[in-house]
């Protein structure tokens, strides 16, 4: 965030002989206050620890700098595709399956998955490419919540990377009821149903509802 308005973002790199680092993606100069500055780092030829700290400038010259540690191995670490970076659901609704494709060139060992830094699931590995189906059914508990999910990928050497996914999701959806119930219904716990005015179910109809559904009453007026 930028709240004097986006202004530039300059990316460097130490020890330099570490690698180089670029800006490949930055928010329109100018009135922005918020947006995404993606950065693209080429490991050298020296084994170790590169620090690259990005900064970020206003239209105030107000500056915000973070640095991340990159660590260089003498093999080539895992790689890991198919995840989106983000994602948006509301309350009850399922995320997935979606595909996890990872590859390791000196055979892949593990996947771990952490949910807000709680353990979600590991898996063993094997080869030089293999998948995982990554899925999730949200509940009413995460309405309006952020989700953090993290993938990490480790080799038979011990080489890692991470990917995270975050997973937005939005309130539980509802459903307004009002009226003569005729026929067959069915009420699910993935919607709250609120009553408005006078409900009632017919002679004959069926109205089920399942364990856990929210139904709920309007404030009668006058």
């Amino acid at each position: 965030t930028a709240l004097g308005g986006y202004k530039d973002a300059t990316v460097t790199v130490t020890p330099t002989a570490a690698g180089t680092a670029t800006v490949t993606t930055e928010p329109a100069i100018g009135s922005t206050t918020a947006g995404n500055v993606v950065v693209t780092f080429t490991a050298g030829a020296n084994v170790g620890i590169a620090e690259v700290a990005l900064t970020v400038i206003d239209n105030i010259d107000q500056e915000e700098t973070e640095d991340v540690a990159v660590t260089i191995s003498a093999s080539p670490v895992p790689t890991i595709s198919g995840v989106p970076a983000a994602a948006s659901v509301a309350a009850s609704q399922k995320v997935g399956p979606v595909t996890v494709n990872m590859t390791a060139q000196d055979g892949l060992s593990s996947l771990t998955i952490t949910k807000n830094g709680a353990a979600f699931d590991t898996e063993t590995l094997s080869g030089t490419a293999d998948t995982y189906e990554f899925e999730y059914q949200t509940t009413g508990a995460d309405a309006n919540e952020i989700l953090t999910f993290v993938f990490t990928v480790e080799d038979s050497d011990g080489d890692e990377v991470s990917f995270t996914h975050t997973l937005t999701v939005g309130p539980i959806p509802s459903e307004v009821i009002s009226g003569v119930l005729n026929g067959s219904h069915h009420w699910t716990a993935d919607k709250i149903y609120e009553l408005a005015n006078r409900v009632i179910v017919a002679d004959g109809a069926v109205l089920t509802i399942d364990p856990g559904t929210i139904v709920k009453g309007r404030v009668a007026r006058r």
